[in-house]
Protein backbone atom coordinates (compact mmCIF):
# COMPACT_ATOMS: atom_id res chain seq x y z
CA UNK A 1 0.00 0.00 0.00
CA UNK A 2 3.00 2.08 0.78
CA UNK A 3 5.10 1.46 -2.41
CA UNK A 4 4.06 5.09 -4.26
CA UNK A 5 5.11 6.49 -0.87
CA UNK A 6 8.48 4.71 -0.84
CA UNK A 7 8.92 5.24 -4.22
CA UNK A 8 8.40 8.86 -3.85
CA UNK A 9 11.02 8.99 -0.59
CA UNK A 10 13.45 7.32 -3.15
CA UNK A 11 12.97 9.50 -5.66
CA UNK A 12 13.54 12.88 -3.27
CA UNK A 13 16.30 11.31 -1.40
CA UNK A 14 18.28 10.32 -5.16
CA UNK A 15 17.93 13.22 -6.57
CA UNK A 16 16.38 16.01 -5.01
CA UNK A 17 13.18 18.44 -4.54
CA UNK A 18 12.63 21.34 -6.57
CA UNK A 19 9.22 23.83 -6.32
CA UNK A 20 7.23 25.19 -9.39
CA UNK A 21 8.22 21.94 -11.67
CA UNK A 22 7.17 18.53 -11.25
CA UNK A 23 10.66 17.78 -12.04
CA UNK A 24 13.01 19.80 -13.27
CA UNK A 25 16.18 19.59 -15.69
CA UNK A 26 18.41 17.58 -12.86
CA UNK A 27 15.94 15.81 -12.23
CA UNK A 28 14.36 16.76 -8.71
CA UNK A 29 11.20 16.60 -8.42
CA UNK A 30 9.27 18.06 -6.29
CA UNK A 31 6.39 16.01 -3.81
CA UNK A 32 3.68 15.84 -6.51
CA UNK A 33 5.94 15.03 -9.67
CA UNK A 34 7.57 12.57 -7.48
CA UNK A 35 4.40 10.63 -6.14
CA UNK A 36 3.28 11.00 -9.71
CA UNK A 37 6.37 9.29 -11.12
CA UNK A 38 6.51 6.30 -8.42
CA UNK A 39 3.04 5.83 -8.71
CA UNK A 40 3.58 4.91 -12.48
CA UNK A 41 0.26 3.97 -13.80
CA UNK A 42 -0.57 2.59 -10.25
CA UNK A 43 -3.67 5.45 -10.26
CA UNK A 44 -5.98 3.33 -7.17
CA UNK A 45 -2.44 3.36 -5.14
CA UNK A 46 -1.14 7.07 -5.94
CA UNK A 47 -4.62 8.42 -5.43
CA UNK A 48 -4.57 6.89 -1.55
CA UNK A 49 -1.17 8.00 -1.16
CA UNK A 50 -1.97 11.73 -2.62
CA UNK A 51 -5.11 11.79 -0.32
CA UNK A 52 -3.28 10.50 3.18
CA UNK A 53 -0.71 13.51 1.82
CA UNK A 54 -3.49 15.86 1.62
CA UNK A 55 -4.76 15.03 5.34
CA UNK A 56 -0.94 15.03 7.05
CA UNK A 57 -0.51 18.37 5.19
CA UNK A 58 -3.61 20.27 5.83
CA UNK A 59 -4.08 21.03 2.60
CA UNK A 60 -6.12 19.73 -0.64
CA UNK A 61 -3.21 20.73 -2.85
CA UNK A 62 0.24 19.65 -2.13
CA UNK A 63 1.77 21.30 -5.29
CA UNK A 64 0.85 24.70 -3.41
CA UNK A 65 2.08 23.42 -0.24
CA UNK A 66 5.35 22.13 -2.04
CA UNK A 67 5.98 25.45 -3.47
CA UNK A 68 4.75 27.96 -0.88
CA UNK A 69 4.84 26.41 2.48
CA UNK A 70 7.35 23.50 2.57
CA UNK A 71 10.81 24.29 3.93
CA UNK A 72 12.99 21.87 2.25
CA UNK A 73 13.62 18.31 1.12
CA UNK A 74 13.64 17.01 4.63
CA UNK A 75 10.39 18.04 5.30
CA UNK A 76 8.31 16.70 2.30
CA UNK A 77 9.97 13.60 2.99
CA UNK A 78 8.68 13.72 6.93
CA UNK A 79 5.42 14.38 5.56
CA UNK A 80 5.38 11.91 3.38
CA UNK A 81 6.20 9.51 5.83
CA UNK A 82 3.78 10.57 8.06
CA UNK A 83 1.30 10.04 5.24
CA UNK A 84 2.68 6.38 5.03
CA UNK A 85 2.31 5.94 8.93
CA UNK A 86 -1.64 6.83 8.25
CA UNK A 87 -2.17 4.33 5.33
CA UNK A 88 -0.38 1.53 7.85
CA UNK A 89 -3.56 1.73 9.94
CA UNK A 90 -6.75 0.18 9.50
CA UNK A 91 -10.02 1.92 8.45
Amino acid sequence: MSDVIDGAIALLEEHGWCRYELRDEQGRRCVLGALIDAGNGRDDEFMRAYEALTRVIGSSQPSKWNNNEATGVDQVIAKLREAKGLLAVPS
